[in-house]
This record gives C-alpha cells, sequence and structure tokens, in this order.
C-alpha cells in the first residue's frame, strides 16, 4: 500500500519519546497514595514532551478507560441511574476517539505503535485488565483497518463524534454521508453491507476474491440489527435519509500493530462499496 507520506518527518518527531521508557512512571503514580500522583506525573512528561500531548494523554488514560468499560458491564441504569451510565459510556467513546485517532495518525511509525500497544497491555496487566485491554485492541485496530480500507477506496472518512459512536453506533462518516458501523472478526472476506438489506439471519456472503463463504449470523447479525434500528432512530430525530453501511473486518486482513489492512481487504471493499 503506497505511503501517505512524511514518514520520515513523523519517525523524527517521535525519536525522542518512547512510550515503553515512561510505563513505570504511570504505573507508579496509580499505585501511589498521594492523591495528585498521577496529576504530578502527567503534567511533568508533558512539561518535558510538549509535542506529544495526545500521546501521553492516551496512555495515563488506559487504566481508567479499561475500568470505565469493565463498570458498563454491571452498570444498570434503573439502579445505577441514567445519567451515570450515560456518563461512563461518553467517558469510553472519547477515550477511543482519541486512542484511534492516534493510531490512525501515526500508522507508518511501527516502532511507535509496538511501543504504545506494549506500555498499554503493561499497564493494563498491572491492574489486571488484560482481557479488556485486548477487546480494545483488536476494536481500535478494525476501526483503523476500515478507515484506511475506506480511504484507500476515496471514501474520505473521519471518525463520528463520540457521542455518535456512544449513542448511535456510528464509528465513521464518509464524505457521501454514509454512516458506518464498523466491526473486526474471525472470518474470511470482508462483509460490507448496507443497512436496510438486513433481513434475516444465516445469509450466505462470499468473499470477493478469494470466494471464501461465511454467514452473517449469530452476533453478526444482531449487531447488524441493532445499527439498523439505530439508524432508523437517528433519521426520525434528526429528519434525514441516511445511508447505513455495516463494515466487518477479518482479524487476519489487519496488522495487528498499526491497524493497517492488507490489500485483499481494500479490493474487497472496493467491489461492495455502494456506488
Amino acid at each position: 500500500m503506497e505511503s501517505r507520506g512524511g514518514g520520515s518527518e513523523v519517525e523524527s518527531l517521535r525519536s525522542a519519546f518512547l512510550p515503553e521508557q515512561i510505563s513505570s512512571q504511570v504505573m507508579a503514580a496509580f499505585n501511589s497514595p498521594e492523591k495528585k500522583a498521577v496529576y504530578l506525573a502527567k503534567k511533568a512528561l508533558l512539561e518535558e514532551h510538549p509535542n506529544e500531548t495526545q500521546a501521553i494523554e492516551t496512555i495515563f488514560g488506559i487504566i481508567p478507560a479499561l475500568r470505565n468499560s469493565e463498570s458498563l458491564k454491571t452498570l444498570d441504569a434503573k439502579k445505577d441511574g441514567w445519567d451515570k451510565v450515560k456518563q461512563t459510556l461518553k467517558n469510553v467513546t472519547e477515550y477511543n476517539f482519541l486512542l484511534t485517532d492516534l493510531v490512525h495518525s501515526n500508522i507508518e511509525n511501527r516502532e511507535f505503535l509496538s511501543g504504545l500497544w506494549k506500555t498499554m497491555s503493561e499497564l493494563a496487566g498491572g491492574v489486571n485488565q488484560e482481557k479488556q485491554f485486548d477487546q480494545l485492541k483488536r476494536g481500535i485496530l478494525s476501526q483503523v483497518a476500515a478507515w484506511r480500507v475506506l480511504e484507500e477506496n476515496g471514501s474520505n472518512p473521519k471518525l463520528s463524534h463520540p457521542s455518535e459512536d456512544a449513542f448511535d453506533s456510528i464509528d465513521l462518516w464518509t464524505e457521501k454521508g454514509e454512516a458506518v458501523q464498523v466491526k473486526g472478526a474471525p472470518i474470511h472476506g470482508v462483509a460490507l453491507i448496507e443497512t436496510e438489506t438486513v433481513a434475516f439471519p444465516g445469509v450466505t456472503f462470499e468473499g470477493k476474491s478469494g470466494g471464501n463463504k461465511y454467514h452473517l449470523n449469530s452476533h453478526l447479525f444482531s449487531e447488524a440489527q441493532r445499527f439498523k434500528a439505530k439508524m432508523s432512530r437517528y433519521d426520525e430525530l434528526h429528519h434525514e435519509n441516511t445511508k447505513g453501511l455495516f463494515l466487518v473486518v477479518p482479524y487476519e486482513d489487519i496488522d495487528f500493530t498499526t491497524g493497517e489492512p492488507n490489500r485483499r481487504a481494500v479490493d474487497e471493499v472496493k467491489k461492495s462499496l455502494p456506488s
């Protein structure tokens, strides 16, 4: 896949900042009994690396983000209050936006991203959130891969607002105003489905290049149905007629350090994109 340019410039900007070098500082701050330890540690690193605000905010944000994601599994709107559920979900999607943008912006800098994932993995392990971290990483890299696939096919996508992600399940917007929900899955062949065509489970799809067949049923079908329902509600609230796209990217087609999709995924989406 062609370079987007500026790779050497990005690497030179990153040369003085290696995420893995601050892992112990971050963990020590979170483990400190001092109330201001996290704030002071982050402040010191931001002053030391003023060009790395997004990366430092992302690294310090991983532990609260994982805890918020874990709490969403048990929060109940009736028992805990909708406001608490809403705020927790908002916090999760805002962090995901930050991390997705950081990875996408540095997709050509494998060294930096390798260090970033290693650092966040160590921090997650330190608070017994390894499983939650693995789920987060898969989700973020699937979204980055979808972003790149659509970029390569001229759709000029952009990230949705975190509130649209949280409450409408919209991950990306194309230049044409199509709303895209992204899923990564252990399937063969990309699935790109217009939501109005989601009618019943067990439909067999074929991978556009390799001829691989798979079924959009069970969990993925339920997700597609939910997105279809949310798009209907979105249109009612905004008085629009928005085309929804449900895009499933196979894990096997994603580079799990950078999020870069392989050529097969790009070509399959090109054949499936609405005209």
